[in-house]
């Protein structure tokens, strides 16, 4: 599951224990609150490998990956088949070490 997305599993474990025994105190069902983080993030996110990949390709006059991520991100909140691979984080391989703000 999700748990073992995290570094220290347990430690989320046990906070999700907590913020589940919390939630009826709140008066917030389990999906209202699935609804609520469901509008409030994203599935895509425009993660750094993914953005170094497309600097990558446009510096070769390749703008297909550009139109791909700019398409993903035209519709964040939803899950789609077709931009699953936009939801991972990179792989070890892909870890972006650096960024540049051009602002």
């Amino acid at each position: 599951g999700v748990v073992a997305l995290f570094p220290r599993p347990e430690a989320v474990r046990r906070w999700l224990e907590r913020w589940r025994a919390a939630l009826p105190e709140s008066g917030i069902s389990p999906a209202e609150a699935a609804a609520e983080m469901g509008v409030a993030n994203p599935v895509v996110i425009p993660r750094n490998h993914r953005i170094e990949e497309v600097i990558a390709a446009a510096r070769e006059r390749d703008f297909g990956p550009f139109h791909r991520l700019h398409e993903a991100l035209s519709r964040p909140y939803e899950a789609r088949e077709e931009t699953v691979d936009y939801e991972r984080p990179p792989l070890r391989h892909e870890e972006v070490r650096a960024t540049f703000c051009g602002t």
